[in-house]
């Protein structure tokens, strides 16, 4: 048997003298608790504090909008809130993993999740960079596809939630509202997805079946986002987008197995795609866009 690495002996030497259960961290009002039961002091100190500022937004924007919590600004804040609290869950079980010595358990730290879509040392690499722009230009694609080209054009006045503001405004501020609601989902998703569900499965069922049966789950997870959408486009988002989404987890799965079950490749792809489609969309009818609340994001 090999001898644990320092990862793994940080790990069980913190469990060992935790304070309390980790398991506190299913708590969603508390963030960082877990983290705190298991001595990881900065990271139960970053989650409290980034959960208190997003639901305190999130909040602020429902309660004073004349739209209320059907106001993007409230949803993206909310949304933002329920990801960090996905994080801190799967950070935990992943602490868990490591200190039992198991395989494939990632030793990304949630710091080193949050830096890896702006680490050189991780987007230069052409698996990562080609993965981003061939995904970015598939979800591009099959929407244009789907709903034809808008009529609005680019640089027109921008609807940034609910409010008419100017291109010089509007769309930084989008680009700001994408940055800040990704930096949030691609490290949940990834956390989940990879480093428990697709790491479970490859110590289970061997490395590619796991790696297939993640990809899997992750495209089945997100169908039920098609009852959000209005009737008439239900159809369409479960046969096109979700075999789309299918694909790119199956991508990131790859990212992830080929980096030696490192997170940050899947993460900084992650958070591309997901920018950088949201940006587009907004970019080709900034009146329609998901900051407007008027459309959805479908990849």
């Amino acid at each position: 048997m090999e001898p644990l690495s320092v990862h793994e002996e940080d790990a069980r030497e913190r469990l060992s003298k935790k304070r309390c259960s980790g398991s506190l961290a299913y708590i969603p009002l508390v963030m960082g608790l877990g983290q705190y039961c298991h001595r990881k002091d900065a990271h139960a100190a970053a989650l409290a504090l980034a959960g208190v500022a997003d639901l305190a937004t999130g909040i602020a924007v429902g309660t004073q909008s004349e739209d209320g919590f059907e106001n993007p600004g409230a949803g993206f804040a909310l949304v933002a809130y329920q990801d960090l609290w996905v994080a801190g869950v799967a950070d935990m079980l992943i602490d868990r993993d490591l200190s039992r010595g198991l395989l494939y358990a990632p030793t990304d730290s949630l710091s080193d999740l949050l830096a890896s879509p702006f680490n050189w040392q991780v987007i230069k690499q052409p698996k990562v960079w080609g993965g981003i722009l061939s995904a970015v230009a598939i979800g591009i694609g099959v929407t244009l596809a789907i709903d034809g080209v808008p009529d609005a054009s680019p640089g027109d006045d921008a609807n940034l939630f609910g409010k008419e503001v100017s291109p010089v405004v509007g769309y930084p501020g989008a680009m700001l509202a994408f940055g800040g609601l990704f930096s949030h989902v691609a490290p949940a998703e990834e956390l989940l997805f990879r480093g428990v569900v697709q790491s479970e499965l490859a110590r289970s069922h061997g490395e590619n079946l796991g790696w297939l049966g993640g990809s899997l789950i992750f495209g089945a997870i997100h169908a039920p986002n098609a009852l959000a959408l209005p009737s008439d486009e239900q159809r369409d988002y479960l046969t096109y987008a979700v075999p789309v989404i299918t694909v790119v987890g199956s991508y990131l799965g790859y990212l992830y197995k080929s980096s030696e079950y490192s997170l940050a490749a899947p993460t900084a792809m992650h958070f591309w795609y997901n920018t950088l489609l949201s940006a587009t969309a907004f970019a080709l009818d900034p009146q329609n866009s998901p900051v407007s609340a008027n459309v959805g994001i479908r990849f």
